[in-house]
This record gives structure tokens, C-alpha cells and sequence, in this order.
């Protein structure tokens, strides 16, 4: 679908609710807008109402790095305990990442305003839609895309404010009051400066419960897929009925609500109306780029649709994490070899994809998922920097002092895959799975070990067996619960997730300690104290004096 409405998406939340506020008021003063329009407060058809949504899910998923979603599994994995520093980013100060200094400001980890011009156009969207805006609409127009649209705005809006949650603010503690008072719940448009500027905090308690709710009301409302009636739009990278019920899922964990949140991943996965089976090869999941055809695996649950350029800001893309392998794009030319952050070598040796001798095992060679993963021997000096690219060895002069001749370095080869070489300005660029199934396996076989409900190790095997080769290992011995362990499930977390899932939620999810890693430093312990940014000092000169 092809969106022709810019927005505001460059201006701070003060700004973009400023200037809601002046198109209610009627007020025309285009040099207070400059390039941008603000955003369309009513639409004059039911079909014209996908281009408010689209717009908040440009910029929860798709705005370049400044998206709500794409910073922040890349920032987490380089906080993680199973991350390895082989270069500095000195743009954005990657090592002050890496060290976990939550203190020091960096500008792209700052996602407070992107977030909160999420929630205005939700808000909007919802405050529309309250006004019974097409009273002679058709019923299908009613429930398929109106009544659609309202959940797709409140699991948008839920999003946001997950984001803003687990990055701004202390982590839930099951056993606490949470009533830190650090984010402005807002639930309606502003249509006046004093509401466009009032960012009363409210509790963190609060504000997860909200999250709670949206999710729950947007599930009721959200379809399983795609049907007769609904705009074509909803075919590509929209949120569903199953992807609220997996944030619903998540968010219900990290606040230790595990016998709600278990009941949400059955809702899922065990689903007879739409199966969520895995792929027979894990590859599949990373060579999709169409346009034109909705993604209908029963793995994906959810999709950033990046292959629909007109939705993109360039044709790089969009994600942080692609930074990591750029050595399979057909033109490496045109890209910066950017890798500052590898799985460390505790990390490989511990799940096995590399043995005590720096060997690779029988067992990871004949892994299906090993395709998505690249070895550099090491970093080898004396070959030319100016080598375009060497499969074998690191050579750029970045890794001096950090990777050796003989150092193996894994890195991720799930982004590029897609478009083939000779394709690379024409093709469409690869869409990007946000939530797996595999992924939804993994949570719930988690989350029966750490509760002793028993039945893990179906959900484990699940994973398991879909990347184990027949052919080249012999049949699958199934695990039984005894033998699936947090370790075992954790390290199978790493091989199925390293550089697509976030680290952090994961360990938090289940109140396991944030490993350090390779740094000198303690473990993190839930609750996690401090381990989140401070809001920019520029939103809180908005916050009401006492």
C-alpha cells in the first residue's frame, strides 16, 4: 500500500501535539510545521482510516533506527551477558553501551518522543473512532476495518508504552508497590496546549496495567488474519489477534503474573483455528521480500513489512540489528562495516556451537540454524583494510587489539539474505520477522520449568527438532522434563534468537540474573535495579512543580 500522507514524525511529542492542537484551533502557520504536515485528526472514509494506522506503525516498526521496536533488541543484546565488544561505534559511543552506563546520554537511545508520537496518533485514531464517525457504514465495514482498526491503535498504543516501560523505567518487582512515578499516561488527544503539555507522571504500576488492558481489549477486537472484506492494507505486517496475545504473554511475565501470562502463550500456540507450527527449515524465515503477497507462514506471528519501499525510508534496512553481517548483500560497497558487537566465546562454547578446541562440533555443523550464523577465523592485519570483503577473516584495522589471528567470531547471517545478488536496487527489501512462534515455544517451555508446572520439554523439543537434520544426525531422541533444564532451555534461547530476540527481556522475564559476560563487573539480580535510562532532561522541564 502505497502511503502518500507525510507526518510529523521528526518533531518531539510537545511539538506534534502543539500542532494538533493548532489544526483544531484552525490556526494555518506553516512556518510552525516547516517540511512536515501534523498529523490528520479525521478521515472522510472508512478505507482512508488505514492511512492514520499505517502512519503509527511506520514508526513503531519501520522509521529507520528512531523506531519504537528496532533500537532496542540491538541496545539490549550489547548490555547482554552473552555479547563480545570486538570494535567501538564511536558515532554513538557503542562502548558506552556496552559498559552499561545508563547514565552518560547518547541520542539514539533515546526513543521517549518517537514513542509518544505512537500514542498521539493511537489516541487519535481512538478518539475518531469514539465519535461513531460512519454511523450508515456497512456492518462489514463495521466490525472487519472499523472495529479492526481500533484494535490495531490500542495494540500499537500498548506497544509504546512497553517500550517506554522497559526503557525508562524501573523494572516491575512482583513484590513491590511499583509506584516510581517517572512516565505521563496518555490516553486521549490533546486539544489544548495545557493538555498537549501536561506530563503528569503517573505510577509504573499504573502504566502496566494500561499496557495490560490494551493488549487485552486489542486482542478482542484484532482478527486472526486476514478475511473477505477487510482492506488489502491489513494483509501486510498487521497486528493480530495471536501477536496481542504474545505481548500480552510477555508483559504478563515481566510483571510475574506467570499463571495469566501461561494462559495467554496456550491461547497461542494451541490454537486449532491458526496452528503455529515452525517452518521445516528456520532459513525460511528469512527469505521473504514480497510486496504484493501477504506473509502467511504459521510461524510468523508478526512482521516489520519492510519490502514495500514506499513505506521505508531508504532501501537499508531498517533494523539494527542487519548492522551485525552485511558480508552476503550483493553490493557490500555501498554499506559501512559497522560490527562492534559478536557473540562472546563463553557464550558459543557454552551452547555448543563451538568446542573447548575452537573446533566447530558435529552437533552445530548439522544444525539447521548454523546457515544463520557466520565464523570468522579471527582478525588477520595483514590483509589490505581495503579487502571488500573476506569470508574467512575480519580485516578491518577497527578490530585491531580486540580479535586475534586465531579468535573465531560468530556473527549473525539472518539479514540480506533477501534480495539475491544482482537484485539490490530493484528487488524489494527482506521483511523481518518481529514474533516467531519458535520464539512463543521457548517462552512458555521457560516459563513451565521456572514454575515446576512440568511439560517443558514438549515446547523445547518443538524448537529442537525442527533444527535437527535427519539425514545427517539420525533421528531425534525427544528430551524428556528432566532433562530440559533453564541451561539447556536458555542455550537454545541463543541458538534459535541471538540477534533477533532481546537478551535482556528474556533473563527479566523470568527474574534470571543479567550474566556480566566478558565484563569485570557483578551480575544483575531482579529486580534490575537502575538498569534503564533517565528521561531526556528536555520532557521532564515539562513535569509539574511541587
Amino acid at each position: 500500500m502505497k502511503i502518500n500522507i507525510k507526518s510529523d514524525v521528526a518533531q518531539v511529542i510537545k511539538v506534534a501535539c502543539l500542532a494538533l492542537v493548532m489544526i483544531l484551533s484552525a490556526c494555518n502557520n506553516d512556518q510552525f510545521f516547516e517540511k512536515d504536515a501534523p498529523p490528520v485528526t479525521e478521515w472522510k472514509t472508512v478505507a482512508d482510516m488505514e492511512f492514520g494506522i499505517a502512519n503509527a506503525y511506520r514508526l513503531s516498526l519501520i522509521q529507520n533506527e528512531s523506531s519504537c521496536w528496532n533500537f532496542m533488541p540491538f541496545v539490549h543484546f550489547g548490555q547482554s551477558d552473552i555479547v563480545r565488544e570486538i570494535s567501538v561505534n564511536g558515532g554513538w559511543n557503542s562502548n558506552v553501551t556496552y559498559s552499561r552506563d545508563f547514565q552518560q546520554r547518547i541520542g539514539q537511545t533515546d526513543k521517549y518522543a518517537i514513542c509518544y508520537s505512537v500514542i498521539l496518533y493511537c489516541n487519535n485514531m481512538l478518539d475518531f473512532i469514539a465519535k461513531d464517525p460512519f454511523p450508515t457504514a456497512s456492518e462489514t465495514d463495521k466490525t472487519k476495518n472499523i472495529s479492526r482498526i481500533k484494535g490495531e491503535a490500542l495494540f500499537l498504543r500498548a506497544l509504546a508504552y512497553y517500550h517506554l516501560l522497559i526503557w525508562y523505567s524501573p523494572a516491575y518487582d512482583p513484590q513491590g508497590a511499583n509506584d516510581t512515578k517517572l512516565l505521563a499516561l496518555k490516553l486521549n488527544t490533546p486539544i489544548t496546549v495545557e493538555l498537549a503539555l501536561d506530563n503528569t507522571p503517573a505510577s509504573t504500576k499504573l502504566i502496566y496495567d494500561q499496557v495490560v488492558k490494551d493488549f487485552t481489549d486489542a486482542k478482542v477486537l484484532l482478527p486472526l488474519k486476514w478475511e473477505t472484506g477487510m482492506n488489502n492494507a491489513y494483509k501486510f505486517g498487521r497486528a493480530s489477534k495471536h501477536a496481542a496475545g504474545a505481548y500480552l504473554a510477555r508483559t504478563l511475565m515481566l510483571m510475574g503474573k506467570n499463571t495469566e501470562a501461561l494462559a495467554e502463550l496456550d491461547g497461542v500456540l494451541n490454537d486449532g483455528s491458526m496452528p503455529r507450527t515452525l517452518e521445516a527449515d528456520p532459513e525460511t524465515n528469512w527469505l521473504n521480500n514480497s510486496a504484493t503477497a501477504s506473509w502467511t507462514s504459521p510461524e510468523i506471528v508478526w512482521y516489520a513489512f519492510f519490502a514495500d519501499i514506499n513505506l521505508s525510508t531508504n532501501f537499508r534496512h531498517n533494523m539494527m540489528l542487519h548492522y551485525f553481517d552485511n558480508a552476503i548483500f550483493p553490493n557490500p560497497d555501498d554499506w559501512r562495516d559497522w560490527w562492534i558487537w559478536s557473540l562472546n566465546t563463553k557464550t558459543v562454547k557454552r551452547v555448543g556451537m563451538m568446542a573447548d578446541d575452537n573446533s566447530v562440533p558435529a552437533g552445530w555443523a548439522n544444525d539447521k540454524r548454523a546457515k544463520l550464523f557466520h565464523r570468522f577465523e579471527g582478525y588477520n592485519n595483514a590483509l589490505p583494510s581495503t579487502t571488500k570483503y573476506n569470508y574467512v577473516h575480519l580485516v578491518n584495522r577497527a578490530f585491531e587489539g580486540r580479535v586475534g589471528l586465531v579468535d573465531p567470531v560468530y556473527m549473525s547471517k539472518k539479514y540480506y539474505r533477501v534480495p539475491l545478488a544482482g537484485q539490490s536496487k530493484t528487488a524489494p527489501p527482506q521483511n523481518i520477522p518481529v514474533l516467531r512462534s519458535a520464539e512463543l515455544y521457548l517462552w512458555r517451555a521457560a516459563l513451565k520449568q521456572v514454575t515446576n508446572k512440568g511439560g517443558q520439554a514438549a515446547d523445547l523439543n518443538m524448537v529442537r527438532q525442527r533444527a535437527w537434520d535427519v539425514a545427517k544426525s539420525g533421528a531425534y531422541v525427544p528430551l524428556t522434563d528432566a532433562q530440559a533444564t533453564w541451561e539447556l532451555i536458555d542455550q537454545e534461547w541463543i541458538k534459535e534468537m541471538a540477534f533477533e530476540g532481546d537478551r535482556v527481556i528474556w533473563l527479566q522475564m523470568f527474574k534470571k540474573p543479567i550474566g556480566s559476560g566478558d565484563r569485570t563487573v557483578a551480575d544483575v539480580n531482579a529486580p534490575y535495579a537502575n538498569f534503564f535510562y533517565p528521561i531526556p532532561l528536555s520532557e521532564t522541564d515539562f513535569n509539574p512543580k511541587n
